[in-house]
């Protein structure tokens, strides 16, 4: 039995969050389904990114991860990544530089996404069709030209680091780009 996690913005007001709950069970009824988070800000791929990011390390190898936010911009593709022996199910927004900055990222480009009407539905279905076992080549073909978001880098100098809010959290802890490393690189450029 795998696990598939499910992000989103849809919120829980509505049927978005069961109606993908529903495809994925429909095709194994024995998925293990695990809500990171459906209170996404609309639209809001660094709020998606930052909470996936200090989540995803701690499942385990197999696990299988839908990210149904996208952007206004976002065309309706859905990728498929492999990070870390775990898959991504997401769109093609740019999310997954958000997510993990290396440029050996394995993506396929999931046959027939852009053409269903409720893509995140087909999230579902292609989650569940992982987690039974099916060969994700068989998904699509490999795709290299993905979207990319550019990196903001933290400026060091003598006894100065400059770098960027990336978020402010629901409690108002403020998130920066300002590593430990950073941190440290920086005091031992002023002694």
């Amino acid at each position: 039995m795998s696990i598939i996690t499910f992000i989103s913005d849809f919120g829980l007001s509505d049927h978005y969050v069961s109606s993908v709950k529903a495809s994925i069970l429909k095709y194994n009824s024995s998925n293990q389904i695990i809500d990171i988070s459906h209170e996404i800000n609309k639209y809001d791929l660094s709020h998606a990114a930052h909470v996936f990011k200090n989540v995803f390390e701690e499942f385990p190898q197999g696990s299988i991860h839908i990210i149904a936010v996208k952007n206004y911009e976002s065309a309706d593709d859905l990728l498929l990544f492999q990070i870390n022996n775990q898959y991504i199910i997401t769109y093609d927004s740019g999310i997954i530089s958000l997510i993990n900055s290396s440029e050996n990222i394995n993506a396929t480009l999931i046959d027939e996404s852009s053409n269903k009407v409720f893509p995140e539905k087909y999230m579902g279905e292609i989650a569940s069709k992982l987690a039974s076992g099916i060969n994700y080549t068989t998904l699509g073909k490999p795709y290299v030209k993905f979207k990319k978001f550019l990196d903001r880098e933290v400026s060091l100098s003598k006894g100065k680091i400059v770098g960027y809010t990336m978020r402010i959290d629901s409690y108002g802890n403020i998130i920066t780009n300002i590593s430990k490393s950073d941190f440290t690189n920086s005091l031992n450029k002023s002694s």
